[in-house]
């Protein structure tokens, strides 16, 4: 009995269907992706000084705005004071940086320094914090950045710092 192949179809290769199981993953990476998309923020100690970055979201739409958040706290005893360091630059900053393009080093793209002042004074249990918004552009040339709260302590810059990027299409 002769074949019952279609010749128009002979050539073609045969692909299988879908299954169900590929559909439930698919799906759920997709609920993965968006579950992702929420704030997050580091903390780091320093002797009687808390520093906090945070972020309102680290996965990102292109050209989607963001808030940031940087917050020194006194957790020690004694009211503490942050001196200004000896290039006559904010004592407090947020900062952005992306590598350089040979990757070798960090290029800072953005900086913020208004909301703590020059000389910080900060009694026991007070805070103060730095805040801002900002977005991955087309013209940033990259999909990730890393987000820095810098404090000039003890005589050396000191951070915490952040990872965001852009969110990749769940399709």
């Amino acid at each position: 009995m002769p074949s019952m192949i279609n010749p128009v179809l002979a050539g073609l290769p045969r692909y299988k269907p879908i299954r169900f199981q590929q559909v439930l993953l698919i799906l759920s990476l997709s609920f993965f992706f968006v579950a992702c998309r929420s704030q997050r923020s580091e903390t780091r100690n320093l002797d009687g000084l808390e520093l906090t970055m945070w972020v309102s979201d680290s996965l990102l739409k292109l050209d989607e705005s963001f808030d940031l958040r940087f917050t020194l706290t006194n957790t020690g005893a004694s009211p503490l004071a942050l001196e200004p360091n000896p290039e006559g630059e904010q004592t407090v900053a947020i900062v952005v940086r992306i590598p350089s393009p040979t990757g070798q080093e960090w290029q800072e793209v953005a900086s913020w320094s208004q909301g703590c002042g020059t000389r910080v004074e900060l009694d026991p249990g007070e805070s103060c914090s730095i805040t801002a918004s900002w977005a991955i552009s087309q013209d940033l040339g990259m999909d990730a950045a890393v987000i820095a709260g810098e404090v000039w302590y003890l005589g050396l810059w000191r951070e915490v710092a952040i990872a965001v990027a852009l969110a990749p299409s769940p399709f």
